[in-house]
């Protein structure tokens, strides 16, 4: 789990008024495709189950406004402001809840709820990373983030949902083999840090893939010298040889192993090796999700810091490249007549629950709203947002939720849909 989610809530208030709504083996050219095509796809499916749930409950509460607070994490020797930082952010909200004409006592106890979870999830958060809080009405969910987003506190109709669904998909979960001739290992983690994983069929060293069968040279007899004489000895291959040919079985042995476990996962892996077995195993495996960029190191005696210190920047550097990329799957189901761009149609599209997967534009405000009826849009408050709203009702209706950087969706309206 990327961040710990902290629950706050309570039974309605039964006073004031609030507003509600519904809410086969491959060449090497289309190995590399594939791969840039899993992690690509791996983007819009950011929401773990238990996130998604979180979200969920706080969305079909019902309760409008809706809070949403991003509070960046300051780390020591500073931290003392942290606390300060926090009741700033929750005296705007009341002041913005007050503004719109909330009940001054149901606020009090939303609020109240809100700064107990961020309080208690801080304890637990990285240094410099991110709390983040959304509330609506007795629902409260909070959690932390690795990622340092900006100070934002909101207070509209519908949540603001694209940094952190952004920052979700960049700290996904992500593998490391780590390989050496006295030691491979397989490491699972996130942008917090990795673990070691059970090493199952893996060898655990070039000695525990080849154990006594190691390649050595052929000795041979010929049956006499020149002249008759005695019989003269003679092998074959060298010392160079023999080591490239037990490589390739150590290799192949490790690769065997990684491929039936993982080839499927869409989980981006980072090969950790010396030159030595960088491309030897990167032509053995078949693992979609394999990184391109490789760590080229001798990771022997590692510790699961040192293992993440290497192989963290990579993902983190994959995973931002392909959020500034246009999403190829969605040109794939435009091409199948399932791909739509026109802001009216994915409205109505998402308020039917026809879209399976919703790419949005994480820096563009698009004010507005939409009617959870009809998917028809209008303009509404100063501060209401199309987008976010869109990506509140593809949620809500299960779909998945893609955040992308700078203009590169097909048309100028920041949003792109796949439809079921």
């Amino acid at each position: 789990m990327l961040g710990r989610i902290v629950t706050q809530t309570r039974s309605p208030s039964p006073t004031g008024p609030h507003e509600r709504h519904e809410a086969c083996c491959p060449t090497a050219q289309t190995l590399i495709a594939l791969r840039r095509r899993t992690l690509s796809q791996k983007l819009p499916a950011a929401l773990a189950p238990e996130m998604r749930e979180a979200l969920l409950a706080v969305i079909k509460a019902g309760v409008t406004p809706r809070i949403s607070v991003y509070l960046p994490v300051t780390p020591p020797p500073d931290a003392a402001q942290n606390e300060v930082l926090r009741r700033q952010v929750v005296d705007a909200a009341a002041k913005r809840l007050t503004a719109l004409g909330v009940n001054p006592l149901d606020s009090a106890r939303s609020l109240e709820r809100l700064e107990a979870s961020l309080r208690e999830l801080a304890h637990q958060a990285p240094a410099r990373g991110t709390l983040v809080g959304f509330a609506s009405g007795p629902e409260v969910r909070c959690v932390s983030l690795a990622a340092a987003l900006p100070l934002s506190v909101s207070v509209r109709r519908c949540l603001v949902l694209r940094p952190l669904l952004w920052a979700l998909q960049i700290e996904g979960p992500y593998r490391v083999l780590t390989v050496s001739t006295k030691q491979v290992a397989l490491f699972e983690g996130d942008a917090r840090g990795v673990r070691r994983a059970e090493q199952g069929a893996l060898p655990k060293s070039l000695e525990d893939a080849l154990g006594s069968e190691k390649t050595e040279k052929q000795l041979r007899v010929r049956g006499t010298g020149p002249a008759g004489h005695v019989p003269v000895y003679y092998t074959h291959h060298n010392a160079s040889q023999e080591r490239k040919i037990d490589l390739q079985r150590f290799h192949h042995a490790i690769a065997a192993a990684i491929n039936a476990r993982v080839a499927k996962d869409v989980a981006p892996l980072v090969l950790v090796a010396d030159t030595t077995h960088q491309s030897g195993l990167r032509a053995e495996l078949r693992v979609p999700a394999l990184i391109e960029a490789p760590v080229t190191a001798s990771p022997d005696n590692w510790t699961d810091a040192q293992v993440r210190a290497q192989a963290w920047p990579q993902v983190e550097r994959a995973r931002l490249a392909l959020c500034s990329a246009e999403p190829g799957s969605w040109e794939r189901a435009r091409n199948t007549g399932k791909g739509i761009d026109l802001l009216d149609d994915i409205a109505t599209a998402a308020v039917a629950g026809r879209i399976r997967r919703l790419w949005l534009e994480g820096e563009r405000a698009l004010p507005g709203r939409v009617d959870l009826g009809t998917g028809r849009l209008s303009s509404g408050a100063p501060d209401d947002d199309i987008l976010e709203s869109l990506a509140e009702i593809v949620i809500c209706h299960d779909g998945e939720v893609g955040i992308v950087t700078g203009s590169v969706l097909p048309s100028k309206s920041g949003a792109a849909a796949e439809l079921r």
